[in-house]
């Protein structure tokens, strides 16, 4: 595939109202890690029209806060020769002052750090609980965990969450506008796609391919426990990378030794560390999985499937549209 042979579109729709087919930059990024999905978009200096309803509209002599503000509904939509993918769809959580023009995006996550301050305590009570009593009105799917007694104190939705996902690995993401919350330990896939070394990934990939023998990983696992110490297990070799684990309420602690081996085997296994750079296509998402291939290997002992932990989108006149996928641990096929 080469960029130069298709023509790259952008609709970015503001308010549901506003439409923006030009800009100098889009950068999207999207992760496990992070809590919410982010978006920074560039306008160009010469930036005089846009549609409104569906009529070209000038701002000229207008104030852009005029027609823009914080809070508004934006969806960004990308791909070539009119087939668009929905790449982003959130809230302008800042409004950039100085020419060019930046728009500051955030997810649904936006909304939750508005919600007002909440305080109560359950004497016992699982995620269920907590998501439903801070979100009533969201459209939910949460994982069963019993996390005992539990104390909001003067906490919003999001402050709460961001607690919750670091205490007990947890994720937390928006699926159109529903909020799934899973444990990190089990994600499972979501899609599959596939690249392929000399057809679909660009020069700029950044991978490096590392021996089992030549890796060095060292699991760390914690887990709280009610009205007891934490439980804490360690496995592998110092020297290398350092994962650390925050397990669940209560875990046993043959399940935390076996939670510590599993991630050990899975990060020390040979294969790629690294960025693929690829194009629009496929559409990879943070949480999906990508099968590699390398055809100067016909053994196939460098093939292999990875889970995609983050992904970030350029679209710009120096890379056109690149899909950064950061691959995490291999999995088994």
């Amino acid at each position: 595939m080469n960029s130069h042979y298709y023509n790259i579109q952008i609709r970015i729709t503001i308010g549901g109202k506003l439409v923006i087919t030009q800009i100098k930059s889009i950068e999207i990024d999207k992760s496990i890690d992070k809590f919410s999905d982010t978006a920074k978009i560039e306008l160009p200096r010469e930036f005089n029209n846009l549609k409104k309803n569906g009529s070209k509209e000038s701002i000229a002599n207008k104030s852009i806060f005029e027609l823009i503000n914080k809070g508004d509904t934006i969806l960004i939509e990308a791909g070539y020769n009119g087939k668009l993918n929905k790449e982003f769809e959130g809230y302008i959580a800042n409004i950039g002052a100085d020419i060019p023009l930046v728009l500051e995006c955030e997810d649904e996550m936006y909304k939750l750090k508005k919600l007002p301050k909440v305080s109560k305590t359950f004497s016992s009570c699982s995620l269920k609980d907590i998501v439903s009593f801070l979100l009533p009105t969201y459209e939910t799917e949460v994982v069963d965990m019993d996390l005992g007694k539990f104390m909001i104190d003067n906490a919003s939705a999001f402050e709460v969450f961001e607690k919750l996902k670091k205490d007990c690995r947890l994720w937390f993401y928006f699926k159109e506008k529903k909020l799934i919350v899973g444990l990190l330990i089990d994600l499972k896939p979501h899609q599959t796609h596939n690249y392929i070394f000399g057809k679909n990934i660009r020069k700029s990939t950044d991978l490096k391919f590392e021996t089992s023998e030549a890796r060095k990983v060292l699991v760390k696992v914690t887990s709280p426990q009610k009205g007891k110490e934490k439980v804490f297990y360690e496995y592998g070799e110092k020297g290398g990378d350092e994962i650390n684990i925050n397990a669940p309420l209560n875990m046993a602690k043959k399940a935390i030794e076996q939670l510590a081996e599993n991630e050990y085997k899975n990060r020390k296994r040979s294969g790629y560390t690294g960025t693929i750079d690829g194009w629009a296509v496929p559409t990879v998402e943070h949480g999906d999985c990508v099968d590699l291939r390398d055809p100067n290997y016909p053994d196939q002992h460098r093939d292999g499937r990875y889970l995609v932990d983050s992904v970030k989108i350029l679209l710009n006149e120096t890379d056109g549209f690149k899909r950064q996928s950061k691959l995490s641990y291999k999995l088994n096929k």
